[in-house]
């Protein structure tokens, strides 16, 4: 995104996408709300790889210790040749939408996917399989790869609320498809099971054909 392509010139490392001005809209989806709308220089509906694309914050230094419990790594990205099975991973995909979220641009996504199979994979609070394969020896019991990823809702955000934050969002079709870039640089879609809707702890929640193994990579 925004950071990688700043992080090519000699030097460089990448720009905050929340303060960034170089976006000039280009990662606008036509199916996302435009209810309220971010600047066209910081607008994004789409959503990140939290392994491969982790966030960026400059604001760290690099001899911070490792902060992931399960990598024992600072979260920095993956070279796209050194990810496994790269047609199954998804790497970029639709969003769900902040509003009336202080701090994030109004209807934008939020650019990092921690949310994603209920924040497996999220920094310092990576637990389970933490999106990792192999498994953790230790967290054995989740490793299962052909299982759907948990929390498959399919909203927007109002605040910072609930189970679709920096989640998926499958808007397209009938509110039932999610367009993703794949790593090795095709692009397909993952889809919900309308039918399946169930009420779980206040929040909807679906089957989908987003699976476990389309989203944990090699160990980095």
């Amino acid at each position: 995104m925004v950071r990688v392509a700043s992080a090519l010139r000699a030097g460089g490392k990448g720009e905050n996408f929340l303060t960034t001005t170089s976006s000039k809209g280009i990662f606008r989806c036509a199916s996302a709300s435009m209810e309220k709308s971010a600047d066209d220089k910081i607008i994004n509906h789409y959503t990140c790889h939290p392994r491969l694309m982790p966030r960026f914050d400059p604001g760290t230094p690099a001899s911070t210790p490792a902060d992931d419990p399960i990598s024992k790594k600072q979260a920095v990205p993956y070279h796209l040749a050194k990810i496994r099975n790269s047609t199954e991973i998804a790497l970029v995909f639709d969003g769900s939408q902040y509003f009336n979220a202080n701090g994030m641009p109004d209807g934008n996504a939020h650019p990092t996917g921690n949310g994603v199979d209920n924040w497996r994979a999220n920094s310092k609070y990576s637990w389970g399989n933490g999106e990792l394969i192999p498994c953790p020896p230790a967290n054995f019991w989740d490793n299962n790869y052909d299982a759907p990823v948990d929390a498959s809702t399919n909203e927007d955000c109002t605040g910072y609320n609930g189970p679709a934050q920096q989640n998926i969002r499958y808007r397209h079709g009938r509110n039932d498809t999610a367009n993703v870039l794949f790593c090795d640089g095709h692009v397909g879609a993952f889809h919900i099971n309308l039918q399946s809707k169930k009420l779980v702890s206040g929040y909807y929640m679906y089957t989908t054909d987003f699976k476990r193994k389309n989203f944990a990579v090699n160990w980095p």
